[in-house]
């Protein structure tokens, strides 16, 4: 963890974002980030990893969208929800750029696996649905592993390539659109 006087350096022209760093704060002083963002994917995952054995919970999720990082909070029931959001755009970009392009890259693999698991369903095929929902849900996990790892002050993510892979095709090559 870094010092309170490296804290205030980071943010010096951000007074709402320093403001975010006290005791109480969700938001990590070194990073900017706050785990708080991950429970929406938290529980898109549950009922993900459930799904395969249970499709009628596929209306639970449906109709998911993500939401960005100052949506989530704005939602919130957080008190300090706007120093929050001024926590992470002032997030040291070493940590924020990381987090960034883990974000889109698991809202592209939930957005297209919920696309595809409902059209599975739709179309009868139950009996590959707990197939699919591995081939979503690993990668989906390690993505937020890395995500958790970043919000703590971590940069060291794991190789990206196989769910960029994931996104860009082999899903839909498997399973269909």
């Amino acid at each position: 963890m870094s010092s309170q006087a490296d804290i205030d350096a980071l943010f010096d022209d951000a007074p709402a974002a320093q403001d975010a760093m006290d005791a109480a704060s969700p938001v990590n002083s070194e990073t900017g980030l706050a785990t708080d963002f991950m429970n929406q994917y938290n529980e898109i995952t549950m009922i993900l990893d459930m799904l395969g054995d249970m499709p009628e919970l596929f209306e639970d999720i449906a109709n998911w969208k993500p939401k960005t990082y100052a949506e989530h909070f704005e939602a919130s029931q957080f008190q300090d929800k706007d120093k929050i959001v001024a926590a992470y755009d002032n997030a040291p970009e070493e940590y924020r750029g990381l987090f960034d392009g883990c974000t889109m890259r698991l809202n592209a693999l939930l957005l297209k696996g919920v696309m595809i698991l409902g059209n599975m369903i739709e179309q009868g095929e139950t009996d590959t649905l707990p197939g699919a929902v591995a081939l979503i849900s690993g990668p989906a996990t390690q993505l937020m592993d890395n995500m958790n790892g970043i919000i703590h002050g971590s940069t060291e993510v794991a190789d990206q390539s196989e769910i960029d892979a994931l996104i860009d095709g082999d899903l839909v090559a498997r399973y269909g659109t």
